[in-house]
């Protein structure tokens, strides 16, 4: 897994088998899970994640990487105060 960072965005990338064609297409399903008695779905993770970037106006996005793997980007809400985020302003 490869984590990045840039100004106010963040992408996750792991070198897995990728993410289901429609997932990236339709956004994942509440609740169904990979088991063929209950359903096809992508279990509750990327529905939380998504919910809670909800609540903060952050964006998600979610896609097929090339080679072959999935990436999750999340973008932060600009913030109003311009020294939040900085790691090297100064303490109390």
């Amino acid at each position: 897994m490869t984590v990045t960072a840039s100004g106010t965005t963040v992408t996750v990338r792991d070198r897995g088998p990728g993410l289901p064609e429609k997932l990236p297409r339709e956004g994942p399903q509440r609740f169904p899970t990979g088991a063929p008695e209950r359903g096809q779905g992508t279990g509750p993770g990327p529905t939380i994640a998504l919910g809670r970037a909800q609540v903060i106006g952050a964006r998600v996005t979610l896609a097929n990487a090339e080679p072959p793997g999935a990436a999750a980007t999340v973008a932060l809400p600009p913030t109003d105060d311009p020294a939040a985020g900085r790691a090297d302003r100064a303490g109390p």
